[in-house]
């Protein structure tokens, strides 16, 4: 099982079709804020979103760079807050398994339906409200 030691940089993923940006952004925020403070350099796609739209790239084009990025890190960050199911989580956490990439993952306590997610990653926690979500976080082995 992968180690959460020499943790420098992290890949945040999370469900994005359907999901409200204002509800996406203060938590997304506040994971990058928190792995900051931990020494964490943290990457989401979400906050390159407009640029994204502006480029015109497609899903695909989305994914390929999303696991460009993935390979480049150290870490694959989970953030579950929602019952469906993301297809491009999914591909991400396959892929940063099969690369060997430390999976994490952060299921929402509301989240009835977590499916096999939590057990698919190397560390799995569950978390309340984004106060509870980066107190999580600060107890990880890197932090």
């Amino acid at each position: 099982m992968p180690q959460l030691s020499n943790i420098e940089s992290a890949f945040v993923a999370y469900r994005h079709s359907g999901e409200d940006p204002e509800v996406l952004r203060p938590m997304l925020q506040a994971v990058v804020d928190v792995l900051g403070r931990a020494g964490v350099n943290s990457y989401c796609t979400f906050f390159e979103e407009e640029k994204f739209q502006a480029e015109g790239r497609t899903r695909r084009e989305i994914m390929d760079h999303a696991f460009e990025m993935i390979r480049e890190r150290d870490m694959l960050f989970v953030v579950k807050h929602s019952t469906e199911i993301s297809e491009g989580m999914m591909m991400e956490v396959g892929m940063a398994r099969e690369a060997g990439i430390p999976v994490v993952v952060a299921v929402q306590e509301e989240v009835k339906n977590e499916g096999y997610l939590p057990e698919m990653g190397d560390f799995a926690f569950s978390w309340t409200d984004e106060d509870d979500l980066a107190s999580k976080i600060r107890t990880l082995p890197f932090a």
